[in-house]
């Protein structure tokens, strides 16, 4: 996509960010991939920010091309998860994986590489809680795209990471229906149980020469953690593949943001907050800095509900504080980061 330099003066509402702008210390003040709107326009003429890089050209019809690339996504995004149930329930029904399918889902997959905005939108608002099990693992797949995109992985990689994703979970299929589909906690029991389906799912693949290491040891490892603290092994550190610690942080954003039959889904800025704690300790710091510096930007624009009762827009996500917006309400703005009692409920 072309890019321009322009004023900050002479910018427009909804022109894209097409790299970070940074502070004359180097700090980021806007991410990429922010799209302008009145607020930050005014805090960059605020902060004398001369020029900013936008993506161009910008016009009504980039809009009307805007919706039909959504369109176009969610129609893959639906094709692929009725692909990814078809294989799914053929494994659970005792047949074997079948790489010339996993392939054609994962070409589709990355047929969205380029539309992170449209993609992102999608995977925020297709949320089916009886439809979990195969959506979970095409998000999953959706995510690890991204972030091995965003980690500049050679093309073949990025297939690669997808298929990972795509195949993460599949030793679920060795689960018990009883265990899977329970509504209260695990007992310790049932835990043990469940925490074998990642060596299960290595297990379905490990002599398919169709697939690399570095997709059956990306299914293997996904639940291991950098301080060991992770299964089946417990390993740690870098004897953990790469392919599983993108799948890693895909795997907990897409889980903990998702409603469960047992669980309220948490939103975006709360999965980041963890992220920026506990994660820190548990997660390659590589991959979960690129994906915190990468995703919060895509959700400007959104329409969230505070804890207070107010509906309202985020107008900005501070970089130096992912977890803490800013959101307009009418013609008040509210600052989640110097209001600690103010949070968001939910995304809407």
């Amino acid at each position: 996509m072309d890019k321009v330099s322009i004023p900050v003066s002479c910018c427009e509402v909804g022109e894209i960010l097409a790299e970070d702008v940074l502070n004359e210390w180097g700090i980021i003040l806007v991410s990429q991939n922010t799209i302008i709107n009145q607020y930050i326009k005014n805090k960059l003429i605020e902060m004398r920010i001369p020029n900013i890089l936008v993506y161009m050209p910008v016009s009504l019809q980039s809009y009307s091309d805007g919706d039909m690339k959504y369109n176009e996504v969610k129609k893959n995004y639906v094709e692929v998860v009725m692909s990814v149930k078809g294989i799914l329930n053929e494994l659970a029904a005792g047949g074997k994986v079948g790489y010339e399918k996993i392939f054609t889902v994962s070409q589709l997959i990355y047929s969205s590489v380029n539309e992170s905005t449209s993609l992102i939108k999608c995977l925020a608002e297709m949320r089916n809680i009886d439809e979990y099990t195969y959506t979970h693992s095409v998000n999953v797949a959706f995510y690890s795209m991204l972030i091995a995109k965003w980690l500049n992985l050679p093309e073949f990689k990025i297939h690669e990471a997808i298929q990972a994703g795509l195949l993460h979970d599949i030793g679920k299929v060795k689960i018990s229906d009883e265990i899977l589909n329970k509504k209260g906690k695990l007992t310790s029991e049932e835990y043990e149980v469940m925490k074998k389906h990642s060596i299960y799912g290595y297990d379905l693949i490990k002599n398919m020469s169709e697939f690399s290491d570095h997709i059956k040891n990306g299914v293997l490892m996904h639940h291991e953690r950098m301080d060991g603290s992770g299964y089946p092994y417990g390993i740690s550190g870098v004897s953990i593949w790469l392919y599983a610690k993108i799948i890693s942080v895909s795997d907990i954003y897409d889980a903990m943001t998702h409603d469960r039959v047992y669980k309220k889904k948490a939103t975006p800025f709360e999965v980041f907050q963890m992220f920026l704690t506990t994660g820190m300790c548990t997660l390659d710091t590589l991959v979960l800095k690129t994906f915190l510096n990468k995703l919060p930007a895509y959700f400007v624009g959104t329409t969230v509900e505070l804890n207070n009762g107010e509906t309202g827009e985020i107008v900005y996500v501070p970089p130096h504080d992912i977890a803490s917006p800013v959101v307009r309400v009418a013609k008040k703005y509210y600052d989640l980061s110097s209001i600690n009692e103010l949070k968001i409920f939910s995304m809407i």
